[in-house]
């Protein structure tokens, strides 16, 4: 379900287990599902089939070997992958976010269209991949043309890439000899480095220029001055630095005895033992990469210092992949500055800011460095460098972890009346307070407040929903609406009113509220005060 992208966390509860009364070779597990809303009864149903079908297989098979690996990993990609595309989550970035506020105990729910709600109320916040609600819709629109990027970040003062855009191969090549070989050649308004050419000469630029239009859904192709240095990406959260990297192309660091061919070899073995969708895209060492050693002056026999970088490409890019090397702390500030004027002319409050320079220590100004993209919805989660900054990103975007006072009185009459007590004092105190029980909403102004529901449930599912909601009073009355109660992940105080207040709920059912409570105490381990 996790290669999927479906944001569940917790491992499924096994209530109880036996063999089957019918026959003796047949056994019988109930287990507690996931709400409805993260993973739908039939696709879990349909992915435990697929995993008891292998299941004796898999509990026998030797994993150090190649073909078992590759057995398992058709498997998912053959019977779940593909099988299930559709219930595929949008985007990589999403799921490892959910998983951190899961880690955090931020809650979350999804809302149509594939996107996601952190938190409750006033401090909720709506999430896509790394976006955010606050995100310019104007800016993503400049950001995907680069063309129009650099037109406005040069508007601005900004340092941007000098270039002009070209829909046939004379006019190209009449620019690049005007800027001077060798050129960049890209497509106008394409992502993740597809159809991007660097050190274009003379010779290579009908090849590198037929390979950049056929990408471009406009047919268009930007030459570019090309300029020294090496791509860094600012990923930059609401006005701050998150973290910087140094995007380096596939490659591989020394160890100061091996060759470099005995190290890609090695390289390529530990990545064949990963699942194909978490491989890192080196392959063994081909003309492109014989090209590269001898660009750098190495052989595939020489023998690096230790922890030098050996390039097997010359630029990174999504079909080739890519090495991350962390420079947050030795950007140079006047760079985060650039940064972070250029996210803020976009009006993003996310954005993977594309710096080029050969020595990103140094002022963008000293070394002729250029902002080269502006990214909408960057990567978030990809490599082990940006999932260790994930919490920090949900910190600075949502405020006291998405969460809002929640205020529970389980009872009868009683209860309604010291929660509406409390609900009042919450108004006058100037909190955007809303009341409600089963049956009835009031808003902070006293008004009944319509909500197509009659349960408890579906009213707080609404209400979380409302972003003008500061606080919440919420009244319990029913053995149901303890139930109910359970979607509440966090609840800021919970008391019980009456000297028997759980034999003054409505009980249609003839159980015991007693043992619903201490079940909703025992299983929702996140309330920070439960007094029953």
């Amino acid at each position: 379900l996790n290669v999927l992208g479906i944001p569940l966390f917790d491992p499924f509860k096994i209530i109880d287990f036996g063999k089957s009364k019918n026959t003796s070779y047949n056994f019988v597990s109930n287990i507690l599902l996931p709400e409805a809303w993260i993973a739908s009864r039939p696709l879990i149903e349909a992915v435990l089939k697929v995993a008891f079908k292998h299941g004796a297989w898999l509990a026998s098979a030797d994993a150090s070997l190649d073909v078992n690996r590759e057995r398992f990993f058709n498997t998912i990609r053959n019977e779940i992958l593909e099988d299930f595309f559709q219930f595929r989550s949008s985007g990589k970035s999403t799921f490892q976010v959910l998983r951190t506020a899961h880690e955090m105990g931020i809650s979350y729910r999804r809302i149509p269209g594939g996107s996601f709600q952190l938190g409750w109320g006033k401090n909720a916040r709506l999430i896509d991949r790394s976006t955010t609600d606050r995100d310019s819709n104007i800016g993503n629109r400049l950001a995907a043309d680069k063309f129009l990027t650099a037109l406005w970040l040069r508007e601005a003062g900004l340092p941007a890439p000098d270039h002009m855009s070209a829909s046939e191969l004379p006019e190209a090549r009449r620019i690049a000899e005007k800027f001077g070989f060798p050129v960049v050649i890209k497509p106008l308004d394409c992502e993740r480095g597809e159809g991007v050419s660097v050190d274009v000469t003379a010779e290579g630029l009908e090849i590198a220029f037929q390979g950049a239009k056929r990408v471009s859904p406009s047919q268009t192709v930007l030459v570019e001055r090309q300029v020294v240095g090496v791509c860094h990406r600012l990923f930059i959260v609401a006005g701050q630095l998150l973290y910087a990297v140094k995007r380096l192309p596939i490659g591989i660091y020394a160890d100061g005895q091996s060759t470099i061919e005995s190290l890609v070899e090695n390289e390529v073995k530990i990545q064949t033992s990963l699942p194909p969708w978490k491989r890192s895209g080196i392959s063994p060492l081909d003309d492109m990469a014989i090209k590269m050693l001898t660009r750098q002056g190495w052989t595939s026999r020489c023998v690096p210092p230790l922890n030098v970088f050996v390039a097997l490409r010359r630029i990174e890019t999504t079909a080739w992949g890519g090495v991350d090397e962390e420079i947050t702390s030795i950007i140079h500030p006047e760079n985060v500055r650039a940064a972070l004027a250029a996210t803020s002319l976009f009006r993003l409050e996310v954005a993977g800011v594309d710096i080029i320079s050969d020595d990103i220590s140094q002022p963008w100004h000293e070394n002729g460095a250029i902002i080269n993209e502006i990214n909408y919805a960057p990567l978030l989660g990809g490599a082990e460098i940006s999932r260790r900054h994930i919490g920090l990103y949900l910190d600075r975007i949502l405020k006291d972890r998405g969460r809002i006072p929640i205020h529970v009185y389980i009872g009868g009459d009683q209860a309604w009346a010291e929660g509406q007590k409390h609900w009042k004092q919450l108004c006058k105190s100037g909190l955007v307070t809303y009341l409600t029980n089963d049956c009835t909403t009031f808003d902070e102004l006293g008004a009944s407040i319509p909500i197509v529901s009659g349960r408890l449930r579906r009213r707080l599912d609404a209400l979380r929903l409302r972003c003008e909601i500061e606080a919440l009073a919420v009244v319990v009355q029913s053995v149901q609406c303890l139930q109910d109660a359970k979607i509440l992940d966090y609840v800021t105080s919970c008391k019980t009113v009456g000297t028997d207040p759980t034999h003054s709920l409505r009980n249609p059912q003839n159980v015991k509220p007693s043992l619903i409570i201490n079940m909703i105490k025992r299983n929702t381990e996140k309330w920070s005060s439960l007094n029953t």
